[in-house]
């Protein structure tokens, strides 16, 4: 059974000199054994922009994510829709049980490609390890390749710095990512906490600060040595600061994981990353072929004919016949309205 030991987060950063060089190259991948250790994952967290709490499960690279969204029924009611987003290996699943539409597809859909609604506290705490060409999701933070291609735009010296934790001085390194487009993160690896990222400051090609995000609340998972010792955010808090020539206000986010609900490295039955189409009117096997379960039918949807439109702004498309027409259905229309005003007058 995992034990649990917690620690509050103040970050207030202070260069020093005091700690020992070493290169980015190191403390990213001792960054990275955080998620190495990770074989299989069970948690419950709620987000700002939400306001029911999700569920997350992983197993290697599968994954599946519970949630529930606010919605409007048939009728027009305030409904809640409970929703499944879940990748098997192979396929990306999406069922949503109030439109009884699940959708299924071997490529994700959107990019980059989310666990869930939104990514999960762990993989926001990482957002850093991304780039356009590789963006982040559950599975790439599992890359080695996505890790290598990250760090050969780190800065080859890093900075150590003094960061304080429950009061606290704890050593940090500082990594300084540059992307090709010109954007630079600095990020904070706290040393006696494995080296897991606490603190990411981005900053635009200008050098202006666009967001801030860092890790308030860890929770220390001790394994069998101290070799299996895990570090997992609790409370992860972003900020993201207004750019006046874009029209953006900016956005503060927050992230809380209930620790009684963590599960790391337990069993969990494989098949629950497969969905089943109980209960589906419709599903979307790609973007050509729809499954209809009750008739146990495959439709192609290139057979639907696709519907008439009729441009109006070219005049090909009033033929005699078509203006006739109109000029009928404005006579009667006049005629009717003429004999109604002589009703009103008698």
């Amino acid at each position: 059974m995992n034990r649990h030991f917690t620690c509050v987060l103040i970050l207030i950063a202070t260069e020093t000199t005091a700690f020992g060089v070493q290169k980015s190259e190191e403390v990213l991948a001792k960054s990275q054994d955080h998620l190495v250790r990770i074989n299989t994952l069970d948690h419950t967290f709620t987000y700002s922009a939400y306001e029911r709490p999700l569920r997350f499960r992983s197993s290697g690279v599968m994954t599946r994510c519970d949630f529930e969204l606010p919605a409007l029924s048939a009728e027009g009611e305030p409904v809640v829709q409970s929703s499944i987003m879940a990748f098997n290996g192979e396929i990306y699943q999406d069922k949503r049980m109030l439109l009884k539409v699940m959708t299924c597809s071997r490529v994700p859909w959107d990019e980059p490609q989310k666990s869930g609604p939104c990514w999960t506290p762990l993989e926001y705490t990482f957002r850093w390890n991304q780039s356009r060409k590789n963006p982040l999701s559950w599975q790439s933070l599992r890359d080695p390749l996505i890790w290598k291609n990250i760090g050969e735009f780190a800065d080859p010296e890093v900075g150590s710095f003094q960061v304080i934790i429950s009061n606290e001085q704890v050593e940090c390194v500082r990594v300084i990512i540059r992307r090709p487009v010109g954007s630079i993160s600095h990020v904070y690896f706290a040393v006696e906490k494995g080296y897991f990222p606490v603190k990411c400051e981005t900053f635009s090609p200008d050098g202006s600060l666009s967001s801030t995000t860092q890790v308030e609340k860890l929770l220390k998972i001790t394994g069998e040595n101290e070799k299996d010792t895990i570090w997992f955010p609790l409370i992860v808090s972003s900020k993201q600061e207004a750019r006046e020539e874009e029209w953006d206000d900016g956005f503060d986010l927050m992230y809380h994981v209930d620790q009684e609900s963590i599960r790391v490295n337990q069993d969990i039955n494989e098949e629950i990353f497969t969905l089943n189409y109980s209960g589906m009117t419709n599903v979307y096997l790609n973007e050509n072929d729809v499954f209809i379960p009750e008739s146990n039918k495959v439709i192609s949807l290139n057979s639907i004919p696709e519907p008439t439109m009729v441009d109006l702004s070219d005049p090909s498309v009033y033929s005699n016949s078509y203006i006739t027409t109109i000029v009928v259905l404005n006579c009667i229309v006049v005629i009717a309205l003429l004999i109604f005003i002589r009703f009103r007058k008698n």
